[in-house]
């Protein structure tokens, strides 16, 4: 039996966003478990040569790889991976607050 699909993907591109990205991921996850919904996070990773994709990994993120210079083809990448029906995007040096999942899935159910 394969586990239950997430009910909202939450993708980020990052460049270079090591500074940011642990707060961002942390707030999606604060955020989901208060509304009690199953969300993965998933990274479009470009041309990164920090920390960023250790840091997603070691929060729980799963990350893609896009190197173009186009930050649409970068959101898309991310977006192509996710697996859950509904998909909000949030930038790496941003965070969520604890009722963002909540009021995004109100908006989708």
């Amino acid at each position: 039996m394969s586990p239950k699909p997430p009910d909202l993907s939450v993708t980020i591109p990052a460049h270079n966003e090591a500074r940011f990205i642990g707060r961002c991921i942390e707030s999606v996850f604060q955020s989901a478990q208060k509304a009690e919904q199953g969300v993965e996070v998933v990274v479009a990773l470009n041309r990164c040569t920090d920390q960023t994709q250790a840091i997603a990994e070691s929060l729980g993120a799963r990350y893609v790889v896009e190197d173009k210079k186009c930050i649409s083809a970068v959101r898309n990448a991310a977006i192509r991976a996710s697996r859950a029906p509904a998909i909000a995007t949030i930038d790496a040096d941003s965070w969520m607050s604890e009722n963002t999942v909540a009021a995004v899935m109100n908006r989708v159910h």
